[in-house]
């Protein structure tokens, strides 16, 4: 079930609906990506407008940078970042995404956003703008497919095997 080859087929009616069925996916995934990562912008855009208000200045983009990578305070937003770069991973492999791909991808999303993290919850709470991204990610997860409570394991497993794809790719 958690292969990434594609299915062998019969016809040429079935290799087309399997294929539309990986764009499908790709394109699903994409759109919570590209969610994920309006959310993680606005998330950005809140603590940078929050620790401008406390130096009273302006905050220059190398200092913003240098707070995202290397500040403490900031380091709750990492797995957000290393997500969104796996997701990128997945979606330039070679082979196109899987049923299982897609249900990685809403499952690993869900664990980041799912209340765990104080600060994430914190930050849905009183900036609107964060809670407008975090809505509009939910809804794109659901035209992912799910998957039931003993496939986590497995499907948690798979975020390695989209670095791994990539790497072993020819560089062009």
């Amino acid at each position: 079930m958690l292969s990434r080859s594609p299915v062998p087929v019969c016809s040429r009616a079935a290799r087309l609906k399997a294929y539309a069925a990986a764009m499908s996916h790709a394109a699903t995934i994409n759109a919570a990506r590209e969610s994920l990562l309006a959310l993680h912008k606005a998330l950005i855009d809140l603590l940078k407008a929050e620790r401008q208000r406390a130096t009273g200045r302006a905050l220059p983009p190398g200092e913003l940078l240098q707070l995202l990578t290397t500040d403490p305070e900031w380091d709750w937003l990492h797995p957000y970042s290393q997500l969104i770069v796996s997701i990128d991973e997945l979606l330039e492999s070679e082979l196109p995404p899987t049923d299982d791909d897609a249900a990685a991808v809403r499952l690993e999303i869900e664990r980041l956003i799912d209340g765990r993290e104080k600060r994430h919850t914190e930050a849905v709470d009183r900036d609107t703008n964060v809670a407008l991204e975090h809505g509009r990610l939910g809804a794109s997860l659901e035209r992912l497919p799910g998957a039931e409570l003993d496939e986590h394991p497995a499907l948690l497993s798979r975020r390695n095997s989209w670095s791994e794809a990539r790497r072993r790719r020819p560089r062009r």
